[in-house]
């Protein structure tokens, strides 16, 4: 390449560009984020899937969810052919592992708690179905979710099967040092985990080893969840 040469003008070029604006931000203020955000949601037929720029009014920039749309449009069937194949790859990868469902995580804000009752927040482990972006961003890590948490939110926790894993950092988008895990969006039944009135509830679980996550889990429900309660065995001394 010469210098001063485009480099996003040749095919390796323009998927390259698709992925640094991933990287950069999955929606937000991107327009080529959210142009990706809709081919997701058209090619794999999501319903119910949040896009903030479009569905909620009060993060502005309506100048930016236009030109995302114009995009779309006018690259349809070459932003469709990029997400079909990360997926393709992605399933590929998974069963040649025998991945059949990965346990992941993510910090959110207090839109996973909003609804939840004061004996429900005082609790700090609830099973909720949440509406998810086309594709969102959850770490295999606890400990990396916790660092994404917003105020009045907390983690949020579900078991995901093989199918509706979008990619991997080995085979398309996906933050390699964050253990990032792209799954397609829509409805999803998670845990949602916060602290409650309890501040220090999950200080050291989160902070700490999975297996003491799901255990602290396990200890509180007493139950099944539709999230991650359900590989937990809790001791009977307890």
């Amino acid at each position: 390449m010469t210098s001063g040469e485009n480099p996003y003008r040749s095919d390796e070029g323009v998927i390259r560009l698709l992925v640094d604006a991933w990287a950069g931000t999955s929606a937000d203020t991107n327009e080529i984020s959210i142009a990706i955000q809709f081919a997701v949601e058209k090619e794999f037929g999501l319903k119910d899937a949040f896009i903030g720029k479009r569905d909620d009014q009060t993060q502005g920039l309506l100048s930016t969810l236009g030109k995302a749309q114009m995009m779309f449009e006018e690259n349809e069937k070459g932003l469709r052919a990029f997400v079909r194949a990360q997926y393709e790859e992605t399933q590929q990868y998974l069963k040649d592992k025998e991945i059949k469902e990965l346990i992941l995580f993510r910090g959110v804000g207090k839109s996973a708690t909003d609804g939840l009752t004061i004996e429900q927040t005082d609790r700090g482990v609830n099973d909720r179905e949440l509406r998810m972006m086309p594709t969102s961003s959850l770490p295999v890590s606890s400990t990396v979710a916790v660092n994404f948490t917003k105020e009045g939110g907390g983690v949020i926790s579900s078991i995901v099967p093989r199918e509706r894993i979008f990619s991997t950092p080995r085979s398309g988008v996906g933050c390699t040092n964050e253990g990032e895990v792209v799954v397609l969006g829509g409805k999803m039944k998670a845990t949602v985990i916060n602290d409650g009135n309890d501040t220090g509830r999950f200080s050291v679980p989160v902070h700490g080893k999975l297996e003491e996550l799901l255990y602290e889990i396990g200890k509180i429900t007493g139950k099944k969840s539709l999230g991650i309660a359900r590989l937990i065995k809790v001791k009977k001394n307890d």
